[in-house]
């Protein structure tokens, strides 16, 4: 691509630029809406481990994440602090 002049090949990349990043802008348009959809339907993991219609695989996903918790706590802490 060739380009006479200093500035002539500006716009035609501003427009390749654009059409590039229409997925991107409509990608992170939709994040607030998703995240506060994730926010009305969250519940604190107390309620869900007492709640006897949980299912066991959600149980032992949450079992796991407070296992991994903990490990990063313990690790974060440093050698000797734990």
């Amino acid at each position: 691509m060739a380009c006479n002049g200093k500035w002539r090949c500006v716009p035609g990349l501003m427009a390749v630029l654009a059409l590039a990043s229409c997925s991107t802008v409509c990608f992170y348009s939709q994040e607030p809406a998703g995240h506060r959809e994730m926010a009305r339907l969250a519940r604190p993991v107390v309620a869900v481990l007492s709640n006897p219609d949980s299912s066991p695989l959600l149980l032992r996903m949450l079992d796991t994440e407070r296992d991994q918790l903990a490990f990063g706590q313990r690790v974060e802490a440093g050698p000797g602090l734990h």
